[in-house]
């Protein structure tokens, strides 16, 4: 072994390996500014959500277990969710785990709260957060029944349960028949939102142009980005009980050591107005 170990090459000559100088390139200040002014304007675009408003509700609403370096980093948890107003009057929001058809369905969480019905967002005005009972006494704020364990050698931490949309009153054709120019997202594909729950990306694995109200040319792997607080305020329409979908994940990860537990999201088909459209075939 120590012949063979000495035999080896010790470094890359005796491989017969050269390594070529770094070559860059230098830009005058004139031809890079000419350059991004060169560059196509994102296209802003209406964007009716059909699969996929249920994961935005899951990531946009607020959650009050925040660590008290994030709440001294902002100006305060309550200006911050008196800041989150002003979206149209169907955004209603609710956390119910009373509904039987979803995942995360329970009558009391593991603190012995009781679980009922409650507005997060009513009429467009953001209410309370995704807190037990502890971040409600931390936070001075309201909350509901989401301490969840998922077993006896975990602590109950504030978790997702039942969170929809409630639906509003226009049909499918409706909300086609409202866009002049935009795209008609299904089938979500990928997500992604910062830790403080402000800028997401979503990708959808198949989609549909929609011209002067009509639904035409399918598109491949349409993308649409946005911040959080904007995009729900360029809410226009939410549809009616028929394009209501019940879904939800028995795979949310959350906590150290991790806790992966069920949750569900019911929610109709939503259009948005300027909303960031990318990407697509």
């Amino acid at each position: 072994e120590r012949e063979y170990l000495a035999a080896l090459p010790r470094n890359l000559d005796e491989l017969g390996f050269t390594v070529a100088a770094a070559k860059v390139k230098v830009y005058e200040v004139t031809q890079v500014r000419a350059a991004l002014a060169g560059l196509k304007p994102r296209l802003k675009l209406y964007a009716l959500l059909g699969l996929n408003c249920g994961m935005l509700n899951a990531d946009i609403v607020v959650n009050t277990e925040l660590d008290e370096s994030v709440v001294n980093a902002t100006t305060s948890l309550r200006e911050a969710i008196a800041l989150a107003v002003a979206a149209p009057g169907d955004d209603n929001i609710t956390f119910d785990p009373t509904r039987p058809e979803e995942f995360a369905s329970y009558g009391f969480d593991d603190d012995g709260q009781p679980a009922r019905r409650e507005y997060l967002i009513r009429n467009g005005i953001l209410l309370r957060g995704l807190g037990g009972v502890t971040s409600q006494v931390r936070s001075g704020l309201p909350g509901v029944a989401t301490a969840r364990a998922t077993s006896w050698n975990r602590p109950p931490i504030d978790r997702m349960a039942n969170l929809n949309l409630e639906p509003g009153n226009a049909s499918l054709e409706e909300l086609v028949a409202a866009v002049e120019h935009g795209v008609y997202m299904q089938t979500n594909r990928s997500w992604s939102i910062d830790d403080s729950r402000n800028k997401f990306q979503f990708g959808c694995e198949r989609g549909q142009l929609i011209e002067n109200g009509r639904l035409t040319t399918v598109v491949k792997n349409p993308n649409y980005r946005g911040v959080s607080a904007t995009f729900w305020r360029n809410l226009k329409l939410v549809g009616n009980l028929d394009t209501l979908e019940v879904l939800g994940s028995p795979y949310c990860g959350k906590g150290e050591p991790n806790q992966v537990i069920r949750v569900g999201h019911a929610a109709p088909a939503c259009l948005f107005t300027d909303v960031d459209v990318f990407g697509g075939e």
